[in-house]
């Protein structure tokens, strides 16, 4: 198991998702006490890194904007 887990990592890093990165060991634990199934880690890895890549793209959005705040 340890010999996929390295491909996985390594494949994650080819393909720079960082978020999928930091929580493909948490997500790797619940699926070795049967928590979850295969599916469900492929499932949590591509959501975690739409999360925080769709956060990211938001958060510079707005800054790039520059909008003013509002007045009252």
């Amino acid at each position: 198991m340890s010999g996929l887990v390295d491909n996985i990592r390594a494949s994650i890093l080819s393909l720079k998702t960082p978020r999928a990165l930091g929580m493909l060991d948490h997500i790797v634990q619940r699926f070795q006490k049967d928590e979850i199934g295969a599916i469900e880690v492929i499932d949590s890895l591509l959501c975690e890194e739409f999360d925080y890549r769709e956060d990211r793209r938001v958060s510079v959005a707005l800054t790039t904007a520059r909008l003013t705040p509002p007045t009252t």
